[in-house]
């Protein structure tokens, strides 16, 4: 399949497929200037924050994640505002709208040799997260359980 068989599937003009592609990716992608303002966000934000998308645009990271989150985020935020391109975790995330574990990456934006922003990658990775904790939980039970019945058969035995 050649490029142009490939944008003739979104029957869309081939610089909107990259427009499609960004709004269809479960990833929230953002773009935040040396100030901590948003001057760039996908949809996914309106969902996760209850905002309208041209609402975000300008604000304060503080006032659409809430000041819990971005003092997690702004010790990730500073060091890729420095210039690391390697900035990159997952954690839990105490949003306003409720704690959501994340998988983040940041890398800085370079403009004349100097740092203007931040591009943020975001994943949702409470499900996830949620599944390998309930595995964790069943584990350490059929552990207990295990050491248990191993006592039994010591106490049974002596």
């Amino acid at each position: 399949m050649g490029f142009r068989d490939f944008y003739s599937l979104f029957q869309v003009p081939p610089d909107m497929v990259l427009s499609m592609a960004l709004e269809h990716l479960p990833v929230g992608l953002a773009f935040v200037d040396c100030e901590y303002k948003y001057r760039f966000n996908t949809s996914i934000y309106q969902e996760w924050f209850k905002t309208p998308v041209e609402d975000i645009y300008g604000k304060y990271v503080w006032d659409v994640i809430g000041h819990d989150a971005f003092k997690v985020a702004k010790p990730y935020l500073d060091r890729a505002l420095s210039g690391d391109c390697d900035v990159s975790f997952e954690r839990p995330m105490p949003y306003l709208s409720g704690i959501r574990w994340v998988n983040v990456c940041l890398n800085p934006h370079v403009a004349d040799f100097e740092v203007v922003g931040v591009w943020a990658a975001v994943i949702d990775v409470t499900a996830k997260h949620n599944r390998v904790q309930k595995n964790i939980n069943r584990i350490q039970e059929s552990t207990k359980r295990m050491l248990h019945h191993l006592d039994n058969c010591k106490r049974g035995v002596a």
